[in-house]
């Protein structure tokens, strides 16, 4: 079945700026808000917000308790290819790539002699 491919970013005792990129454009920056939960909230926010090519349109984001959940738009594997990191004090992305994206249409191509 296909299924979207999805990463996180955990916030666990934040301080300062902090910062997710994806697809090598910086999707969303915040400082530190009054707790991990206030700023996972605040970044997942700028991430649904973004107007850039290569973040709308191709991911949404949730929060809950600190975890930002980034999920592709489409039920596929071209999901697996976005690529994710965070930084900043106490946020950590799950991984280089947004994971376990199954399925989708592959383009066949026939050439007829």
């Amino acid at each position: 079945d296909p299924a979207q491919a999805t990463g996180t970013v955990t916030i666990a005792s934040g301080s300062g700026a902090i910062t997710i990129v994806i697809n090598g454009v910086t999707a969303a920056s915040e400082t530190w808000a009054t707790s991990d939960t206030a700023t996972a909230t605040a970044l997942t926010a700028d991430i649904n917000g973004s107007t850039d090519a290569l973040v709308q349109h191709l991911v949404t984001a949730t929060s809950a308790a600190g975890v930002v959940t980034i999920t592709a738009t489409q039920k596929s594997v071209w999901g697996n290819a976005v690529t994710l990191s965070a930084t900043g004090t106490g946020a950590t992305a799950s991984g280089a790539r947004l994971t376990d994206g199954l399925g989708g249409r592959v383009a066949v191509s026939t050439i007829t002699l």
